[in-house]
């Protein structure tokens, strides 16, 4: 998009993977190449929302989805920074930011899993994202979780209570490995 698309300000659901040809891996990519200056693919400010099978790339300086009102929305199932193989490294600046209350990022099951690779931030808590879970993702490394694309930074949280890295069910740990900086 050359210009913002709109922003989500009530519950919505965004799934890519009802396209008939989807089969495991994105095949709808939200490419910020002429995107302007801070513009994020998508921006949710509102509550209960479902964003899933997506590839996010080149989202630069902005990022690639921003969550900031509203609670209780689910980001599933997407390549975030990397291609729709989920190989090779096409980088957003901020892969997810969250600075709303109870959202989850991942699922438990390894179709839920994000991908969120190649990024200079792969996953952001800021201020507000009270209560995230951030589970079941490979971060910084690859579709198969094997092979490093890395992220200048993995998850970074600031002024947040009750921020989850994983859950103890089944499948909601996440592979973060190979930052640059950090985790």
């Amino acid at each position: 998009p050359g210009s913002a698309l709109p922003e989500i300000t009530g519950p919505v659901t965004l799934d890519a993977t009802s396209d008939p040809d989807f089969a495991g891996q994105p095949i709808v990519r939200l490419d910020g190449f002429y995107a302007a200056d801070e513009q994020f693919g998508l921006r949710v400010a509102g509550g209960g929302s479902l964003i899933r099978g997506f590839a996010f790339t080149r989202f630069v300086p902005g990022g690639a989805i921003s969550v900031y009102g509203g609670s209780g929305n689910v980001i599933d199932k997407n390549f975030i920074g990397t291609d729709v193989n989920g190989t090779t490294a096409i980088p957003n600046a901020q892969g997810i930011r969250v600075s709303s209350l109870n959202n989850i990022i991942g699922g438990t099951a390894p179709s839920g899993r994000n991908v969120i690779s190649g990024n200079q931030a792969g996953v952001q808590i800021l201020l507000g994202g009270h209560n995230t879970l951030v589970q079941g993702s490979y971060i910084g490394v690859d579709v198969t979780g094997s092979i490093s694309v890395p992220n200048d930074f993995g998850v970074t949280a600031q002024d947040v209570l009750g921020l989850r890295i994983g859950d103890p069910v089944a499948g909601a740990g996440n592979i973060i490995a190979n930052t640059t900086t950090g985790v």
